[in-house]
């Protein structure tokens, strides 16, 4: 302060009259009412409140006005009088209200720890209540709030309702967190949990930040915020956002003239940030030995930097490693356009409610079910940390642990490596402590001792007694993967569920009186519809609720009761995958014990809910969970889509993997059994295709997935958004393979001129063909060769074609035909095409074996030696599967086989292993087998006998049956969902033929072509 009589200068410095015309210019700018001199400034006091703990405030008002206007508690009559006590000069908040209100509380809750809430726990509901009083301008009496506190914890406790208890705060050790991240990368369980092969590789690079970088949950993920309180936190938050321009990259010479990789991450507005500035820190992480690979955080960022093309002038691991090096580092810049880009992308499944807005965080995820082309692909928003928790639970039953590896276990496991290791200072910067913050000690010590003072003591060799604190000790081989027999039973009873179906009947009773039928209710826009809808999905909400809450109770109790847990069964899964399970009640015994038949056997699309399989409890925080189970539509489907789906039940809570072909195949085994002499740039560059992919890892044939990072077909580029993707992408791939099969059989004959005419020894052996080939490819050439062979060259009583020439023989006409071409120099003009399109069909030149599940071409290998091969295979896959198998998405997980025609041995292989594209065409074709049996005529199964080329019976049932008895033996032994009635062929013109013996019994529905009546034209034929 100047002394008194001090008088400024006259001119004020160049400074100051640099900063008043800068004030003059700002303020001139301004609307006339917000300018400095215009504010009124006795109103300018306002309390910012930041957005999580608003959210808090919100729901503690919330709560009290819902128990507080409840017939139970009736502290209020109406909305509006429990609204004022949140009111400037409305009711005060008494010892007896608040009472009143904390007891309805604790009895209508339910803990998460023990069956009722922890003192903990009202406490912070009591103090979120506290502040929204204070900040509406009504607050409680001290004495008052002090009272009720004091109350909780001497009455409500003592009486039971409130309890002291508290989670185990369990550590992860370094061997536990390397267990956990093999079982995640076993191939199994990542086909059966990963949505998209991104989610993989999401959530194996956020568990090792979690734990490299000391991270919360928080400064990683989006906290459990609607959309709007996002945006908020947002704003509020923005130095919390870790983004791409928080990594810095750099390359410094190593041993053997390589290229080391380092980098450091830097995480701003840590905890406590605004009271104490803004927190950051730095963490430097390097590149580990490659056989380390699945715990290097480094080098899963890096590969998810190359996904996304994240590096200037960086597109593959060779080019990071063509870095020149320098002693200080030489850095590798971060394309401009990607400093405000997330790292990664959530995990599971797309919250349909997040936004498309860009985003400046880290993590971010692919779309779910895109249906607009025009939209991108991925995400732009931050992973949700309900997600990360999710995976976490669910490996962490699939390990079997008692307690679940949560966020806080592997944030404990970094804190306890950093006490145990390093200094106090350093602990305390890493895990964004203050210097005398207590908080390590209450919440991230471990609290088993990892000493062995007994060796102390006695002077003793000290022994390793870590393992005493390993979230792993203990761990259940047997943990129950589904909610138990007495559990459904419980569930059945339930009151609202019972009410629910009760309302259920009577809007279907509703419908039927009124249109006829639900579906025409449906189809005719009806309210009635619309109510039955939501009344279904109230009850299957109420269900999921049910099991999920039912099955956490007998996991807990599995462990808690170990003389007990074999009380707590896991019934063995039908071999055939059919829609029935048998720890569930039958159809018949529901009527009695008043439960939908829907809860007791629920079955959805895999590809529609693979979440189901998952199903589970959400996670507000690291050691606190809510309900986040996704509702589906109650639709309605027939067995046989029912049992083509995969047959997946909501009680199922373990893995279900149900598809033969993974994108994962062979990831296991590159982290962990790599291959002698594998480069860092080969292991990249492999992960680098299997991870970026944007659908679930089995929703396609080997070889056929879209092309990397888009939903575009890799054969034709045809975005497949709104469409079958595998209708689509299956045609046009033996399409795009088929006309390069052509194309270099007709540059061959350029180069080699084909003979003219056939020439080959006929069935006398004696005389040589002398039929000619047509000059040109056209319609009639290839059925003129056809004719020809089909007279000269055809055995009559094996039903084969033989080429004498070299004594081979083929039960396809088409291997024949290629034979003919690649090895006796036949003209290519033998080939037929298509009427319609001119082109030849792809099945002509390439064959589909449906047990590897792949196109072969028929110059290279004809079917006949290759499906001789399977013969053991078919056995394990009817062990398993049954003869329907597994359709989902267009695709077979698991073949079907036709029962008449897999053991019919004189048809040969060919047709023994014919293939249908969809469940209708290998229905139909049944149907026709059964339509040609005589009524009357008396009939073994098919499967009950051997065949003479190797097919194995799997049928007990010899005796003869009739033509009734068969169909329901097919049905129900077999279970075939088959028309009974054959009402879909009763129009159809019958033909006599006999039922097994002869081939011609399925040259209608013949191979790869049973179904492509669905088929866009220009997919069916080679362009």
């Amino acid at each position: 302060m100047p002394a008194a009589g001090y008088r400024f200068p006259d001119k004020a410095p160049a400074a100051m009259s640099r900063r008043l015309e800068k004030l003059k210019r700002v303020e001139e700018a301004k609307a006339p009412e917000d300018r400095l001199v215009n504010r009124d400034w006795d109103d300018e006091v306002q309390k910012k409140i930041g957005i999580l703990n608003a959210v808090r405030q919100r729901n503690s008002k919330r709560h009290f006005i819902e128990l507080a206007t409840s017939a139970q508690v009736n502290i209020c009559k109406t909305v509006e009088e429990a609204e004022a006590f949140f009111t400037k000069g409305g009711p005060k908040f008494t010892c007896k209200i608040l009472k009143m209100f904390t007891e309805a509380f604790a009895l209508s809750s339910n803990g998460l720890i023990t069956d009722v809430p922890t003192v903990r726990s009202i406490q912070y509901l009591l103090f979120g209540l506290y502040a929204v009083c204070k900040n509406s301008g009504n607050p409680i009496d001290r004495d008052v709030k002090r009272n009720v506190l004091m109350w909780i914890q001497s009455d409500l406790a003592v009486r039971g309702l409130a309890c002291h208890n508290q989670r185990t705060k369990a550590v992860a050790l370094p061997e536990d967190f390397s267990t956990f991240i093999r079982a995640f990368f076993d191939t199994e369980y990542l086909t059966a949990t990963q949505y998209t092969t991104r989610n993989a590789l999401n959530f194996v690079l956020c568990a090792n930040m979690m734990l490299d970088c000391s991270n919360r949950i928080s400064e990683l993920s989006r906290p459990a915020l609607s959309n709007d309180d996002w945006e908020a936190y947002k704003k509020e938050r923005k130095d919390n956002l870790c983004t791409w321009g928080r990594v810095e990259l750099f390359a410094f010479p190593g041993a053997d003239c390589r290229v080391e990789l380092r980098a450091r991450i830097t995480f701003c507005g840590l905890k406590n940030t605004g009271q104490k500035g803004n927190k950051t820190k730095v963490i430097p992480i390097r590149l580990l030995p490659l056989y380390m690979a699945a715990e290097d955080t480094l080098r899963w960022l890096l590969i998810l930097g190359l996904i996304d093309g994240v590096f200037e002038g960086v597109s593959s691991w060779a080019d990071l490693e063509a870095v020149q090096p320098s002693r200080h580092g030489t850095s590798i810049p971060i394309k401009k356009s990607m400093l405000a880009t997330p790292v990664s992308f959530p995990l599971c499944f797309r919250d349909r409610g997040s936004s498309y807005k860009l985003s400046s965080q880290i993590f971010r995820q692919p779309l779910y079910k895109p249906t607009d082309p025009s939209l991108c692909l991925l995400e732009t928003e931050v992973m949700r940390s309900q997600h990360f928790v999710k995976q976490l639970k669910v490996l962490s039953r699939h390990c079997g642990l008692q307690s679940p590896m949560l966020p806080g276990v592997l944030r404990r496991g970094s804190a306890y490596l950093l006490g145990l290791m390093t200094s106090h200072e350093e602990r305390c910067a890493r895990m964004g402590h203050d210097d005398k913050d207590t908080t390590y000690w209450g919440a991230y010590r471990n609290q088993t001792s990892t000493v062995d003072f007994q060796a102390l003591r006695h002077n003793l060799d000290a022994v390793d007694v870590s393992q005493m604190s390993s979230i792993f000790l203990a761990k259940s081989e047997s943990a129950p993967t589904r909610v138990s027999e007495q559990g459904i039973i419980e569930i059945s009873q339930d009151a609202e569920l019972i009410k629910l179906l009760q309302r259920e009947c009577e809007v279907i009773d509703q419908g039927v009186r009124e249109f006829g039928s639900l579906a025409t209710a449906r189809a005719q826009g009806s309210s009635t519809a619309s109510e039955y809808a939501a009344i279904r999905r109230q009850y299957q909400e109420r269900e999921r609720a049910l099991l999920s809450k039912k099955f956490e109770e007998e996991y807990r109790q599995h462990f808690d009761n170990p003389d007990d847990a074999t009380q707590i069964t896991t019934p063995v899964e039908p071999k055939d995958q059919s829609a029935h399970f048998d720890n569930m009640l039958d159809a018949e015994d529901a009527e009695f014990a008043l439960i939908d038949p829907v809860l007791l056997q629920d079955i959805d699309a895999v590809a529609e809910d693979l979440g189901n399989m998952l199903a589970d409890f959400d996670s507000q925080s690291d050691d606190t969970q809510m309900d986040g189970a996704n509702s589906d539509l109650g639709t309605e489907t027939d067995a046989t889509s029912l049992h083509s789906a995969g047959s997946i039940s909501r009680n199922n809570f373990g893995l279900r993997v149900v598809a033969k072909n993974s994108v994962f195949e062979g990831l296991s085994d590159l982290i962990y059994n790599q291959p002698e002499g594998l480069s860092a740039a080969r292991f990249a560059d492999v992960c680098v295709e299997k991870f970026n992919h944007l659908h679930a890892a089995d929703k396609y044939y080997p070889d056929q997935e879209p092309t990397p990072g888009t939903l575009s077909c890799r054969f034709c580029g045809v975005c497949l958004i709104g469409m079958d993707h595998n209708e689509h992408i299956r045609p046009c791939g033996l399409n795009a393979m088929a006309k390069y099969i052509l194309e270099a059989l007709d540059r061959n004959q350029e180069s080699h001129p084909p003979a003219r005419k056939c020439g080959m020894v006929g069935l006398d052996g004696v005389r040589h063909c002398a039929a000619k080939y047509k000059p040109k490819r056209d319609v009639n050439s290839g059925a003129h060769f056809v004719d020809h062979c089909y007279k000269r060259h055809r055995d009559a009583s094996t039903g084969q074609y033989v080429c004498n020439d070299d004594a081979t023989a083929f039960s396809s006409w088409d291997d024949f035909r290629i034979h003919r071409i690649t090895q006796h120099a036949a003209s290519t003009t033998v080939i037929p095409v298509d009427q319609k399109t001119g082109n030849p069909r792809a099945e002509i030149l390439v064959f589909w074996c449906k047990i590897c599940q792949r196109a072969f071409s028929r110059t290279e290998e004809d079917e006949d030696h290759h499906f001789v091969h399977h013969l053991d295979d078919v056995r394990l896959a009817l062990d398993k599967h049954g003869f329907s198998g597994i359709l989902v998405s267009a695709r077979w997980f698991h073949p079907s086989f036709c029962i008449f025609c897999l053991y019919d041995g004189d048809a040969g292989l060919s047709t023994q292993f014919a293939d249908f594209y969809t469940v209708s065409a290998f229905k139909k074709h049944l149907e026709k087998h059964l339509r040609d049996l005589v009524d009357d005529a008396s009939i073994v199964c098919p499967a009950s006998t051997d065949t003479a080329n190797g097919i194995r019976a799997v049928c007990h049932r010899t005796e003869p049956m009739s033509k009734d008895a068969l169909v329901a033996h097919l049905i129900n032994d077999h279970k075939l969902a088959i028309n009974r009635d054959n009402t879909y062929f009763k129009a159809m013109r019958k033909r006599a033929r006999p039922v097994l013996g002869e081939k011609n019994i399925n040259e209608a529905v013949h191979c790869v072509n049973a179904s492509t009546r669905t088929i866009s034209e220009e997919a069916k034929s080679v362009d």
